[in-house]
This record gives structure tokens, C-alpha cells and sequence, in this order.
């Protein structure tokens, strides 16, 4: 499966003429998702031709800090008719990239730590390291305050640097999927007529996760592919959870961590795939952000990587009371 976006025809690296590093201004849905599958896209074709919804995706520009990801939000055309226009939030598709690269950084570095059996703290000095944290910080930083300051030090997604090509392209991929299942949930809002714009309820949440998910997940695609949807679905529900300091559930969402929990199991992993510690990677990262501080924080240790990352659940829970 290739995620198809078109993209703006300016450089992405322009704060100063609203363009973050990362933005899509998709043009059509229609083209976005031409190869998630067929049958997906005559869903899109009856949603877009016969049941009011927009068949454009409207990108929020930043003008300030995270306030939602996305949402469905109701319009009226020149005739006054009535339709639904999926929007999503510039600023988040920031965070969906720039979380991506730092637990792909992150996922690197622990790939090799487990080659060579190395088990001491890690070397901060390490400049991977340094970067991802670094990245990783200017993501959270986007939930309390934008400035275009912010960003000149990010890596460029267009223009990778020498030696950060593998990174680069595997959190373009990452991305790519990741802001689908995001509009992907909202597509499922419209599908199940969950169309009065007034909070939702927690089954219609879970109902438009499956929805996405499903989907994506029993897409075809090659092993990379099927590799970037995975991490795409963790760095989505895994910026969800970052956005949330309290993990708790609402009366109209259920709580961020058990959405997080709910994409994993749908995946089917073996538990000693390294799938479950690149999701562990955004739980330290929730843990550094809003309780310690600190640049990493050690996982604590289990029997599989499964029970590592239920095990970090657990902890950030009990961290957030």
C-alpha cells in the first residue's frame, strides 16, 4: 500500500509563510486514499457523492498551540446545502511527524543496544541521541506554545541530512500513515452518521478507531509498507496520548492509553515484536514530558516486550493520578 499525499508547491521548511516542516495540504480524499483498496474507495465515492462529504480536506494553518488533531466539522455550500468537511489541525500533523522521527531515532538506537547486548545508561552525547530528544521536546513544546523558532532546527523531511537518510524516510513513510488513520477515524465518523456535531459518545470513538484501523490494517501492501501502517497507527494514538496529561477517560472519549492498547492488540504481534518497544518509546516520552524531565527514561524490565510495554502502561497511570 503506498499513502499518496499531494503537496503544497512551496519548501516545507518556511515558518514564516505558515509552512512547518511537515505539511499536507491534501487536495482531494478521494487521491489521498486511492490506495488503502477498492473497496475503501467506494465507500469514499458514496460518502462524497451521494452522502454529503466534502471530498476536500481542510488543513488548519498554526497560529497557535495543539488544540484538537482533527475533527468533522459541518458547512453550507452556495445553495445552502449542507455537508461535512474533514480539518485537521496543522500543528498536530507537526506532531505526527516530529514524534515519528524521535521514536524512529529511538527505535534505532534500541536496535542496536539489544545486537550487541549493551545494557548501560544511555551515552546523551550520542548525536542521534541528542536529535531525537531534542525533536521529541519540540513536539511536546507544541502543546503549550508556537514559535516559528521552533522548527529551524528540526530536520528537514525533504532534505535529509548525511547519515539521517534511513531515519528520514522511514518517518516520512511513518507520517504518511499515521495523519491517514487520523482522517481515517473521522471518515468512520461520517460512515456510522455520527453527524450532529455535538460530543460524541464513547462507543461511537471506539467505533471510528475500528473503523480505521480495520481498514488499514488489512490493507496489502510489502513488509515495509505494512511495517510504516503499524508505526503509523502507534505514532498517531501515541500523540493522542501525549496530548493528555491526566489519562482519563471523558464522557465522550474513552481514555487516550486504552486506545493506544486496544491498536496494539488489533495488530496481532508476537510478543517479542519490536513493534511493542517502538510503542513503549512515546510512553517514556509522556513520563520525561510531564513528570520528570529528563531527556530518556528507562523501561522497566519484563519478560517479553509485550509485558515491558503493559507494564509502562500501568506505570504512567499510576504516574498520572
Amino acid at each position: 500500500m503506498v499513502i499518496r499525499a499531494q503537496y503544497a508547491e512551496v519548501p516545507f521548511f518556511d515558518p514564516r509563510r505558515g509552512r512547518l516542516p511537515v505539511r499536507c495540504l491534501i487536495d482531494k480524499a478521494l487521491d489521498h486514499f486511492h490506495d488503502v483498496s477498492e473497496a475503501f474507495r467506494e465507500i469514499l465515492v458514496e460518502e462524497t457523492s451521494f452522502r454529503e462529504l466534502s471530498p476536500n480536506i481542510a488543513c488548519a494553518v498554526a497560529r497557535g498551540p495543539i488544540l484538537y488533531a482533527a475533527q468533522l466539522v459541518p458547512r453550507v455550500d452556495e445553495q445552502g446545502k449542507g455537508f461535512a468537511e474533514i480539518q485537521i489541525s496543522e500543528t498536530f500533523l507537526q506532531m505526527l511527524w516530529s514524534m515519528g522521527y524521535s521514536m524512529t531515532c529511538s527505535a534505532m538506537l534500541a536496535a542496536v543496544r539489544v545486537r550487541t547486548r549493551d545494557s548501560r545508561p544511555y551515552d546523551i552525547s550520542i548525536p542521534r541521541f541528542a536529535r531525537m530528544s531534542a525533536v521529541s521536546k519540540a513536539a511536546m513544546e507544541l502543546l503549550v506554545v508556537l514559535r516559528p523558532e521552533q522548527h529551524f532546527s528540526l530536520p528537514n523531511p525533504e532534505n535529509p541530512e548525511a547519515g539521517d537518510f534511513v531515519a528520514i524516510a522511514s518517518s516520512n513513510a511513518i507520517f504518511q500513515s499515521a495523519m491517514t488513520v487520523i482522517l481515517m477515524h473521522e471518515v468512520g465518523h461520517q460512515y456510522y452518521r455520527h453527524l450532529d456535531y455535538s460530543p460524541s459518545s464513547v462507543q461511537e470513538e471506539v467505533d471510528a478507531d475500528d473503523f480505521a484501523l480495520r481498514w488499514l490494517l488489512d490493507a496489502p501492501g510489502s513488509e515495509f509498507d505494512r511495517l510504516a501502517v503499524r508505526r503509523g497507527i502507534i505514532v498517531a494514538y501515541a500523540c493522542v496520548l501525549l496530548m493528555d496529561r491526566h489519562l482519563s477517560p471523558s464522557s465522550s472519549h474513552p481514555s487516550p492509553q486504552s486506545r493506544l492498547v486496544r491498536a496494539m492488540e488489533l495488530m496481532q504481534l508476537d510478543e517479542n515484536d519490536p513493534d511493542w518497544i517502538f510503542a513503549s518509546s512515546a510512553l517514556t516520552a509522556w513520563v520525561a514530558w510531564y513528570i520528570r524531565g529528563d531527556a530518556f527514561v528507562d523501561l522497566p524490565d519484563s519478560r517479553s516486550l509485550k509485558e515491558t510495554f503493559l507494564n509502562s502502561i500501568r506505570r504512567i497511570e499510576a504516574l498520572a493520578e
